[in-house]
């Protein structure tokens, strides 16, 4: 999924969260880091619509991220991988998109 996501215009480095959901359980979260200015909030619609419209050909449906939202970098370990736990800390309270609300 993630090499899915860095596929995507403008995308340098991405990671994927599972959220939880009442009705499916788990949601897709997509954290990227887009390589100049990312997208307003009023052009995040856009930018998820046409992303859709290319993860299409590679990945299924139910894998496609329901909430979005760009960070500037991510914590890391010693050997460069994105600590997920400490990126999920640093999103409380950042605003994500979701794409369901639209």
């Amino acid at each position: 999924m993630e090499a899915a996501l860095c596929t995507l215009p403008g995308i340098v480095e991405a990671a994927a969260l599972a959220e939880p959901d009442a009705t499916r359980g788990e949601e897709v979260l997509a954290v990227l880091q887009h390589a100049s200015q990312p997208p307003g909030t009023e052009d995040m619609a856009d930018f998820v619509e046409q992303a859709l419209e290319q993860l299409a050909d590679t990945l299924a449906t139910f894998k496609h991220p329901r909430y979005w939202v760009f960070v500037d970098d991510y914590p890391r370990t010693p050997s460069n991988k994105v600590q997920k736990p400490l990126l999920r800390d640093r999103l409380t309270g950042k605003p994500t998109f979701d794409r369901a609300a639209q």
